[in-house]
């Protein structure tokens, strides 16, 4: 990823209050997505769980940290870290 793309994919995100993040089943393997409200913090994206970690997204990212974050029609693959 160049430093222009994360610029790009930042200044989206700042216009921006839900991202779309796709996950890999903890039981099933496959990849789905799912929106998913962040904030930033300084350059971080950091993941609202709604309903904590009984949400599926979340305890599929704690099985599988390897994420993909996208807005708009920019996607970025992470490695989650739990904060």
């Amino acid at each position: 990823m160049t430093s222009e793309s994360r610029q790009t994919f930042l200044d989206r995100l700042k216009h921006s209050n839900e991202v779309k993040l796709t996950v890999t089943g903890r039981r099933t393997k496959k990849r789905f997505s799912t929106p998913v409200w962040f904030v930033l913090d300084g350059g971080k994206v950091v993941l609202v769980p709604m309903k904590g970690s009984d949400n599926e997204w979340f305890k599929d990212m704690v099985k599988e940290p390897r994420i993909d974050v996208a807005v708009d029609d920019i996607s970025i693959p992470f490695k989650a870290t739990l904060v």
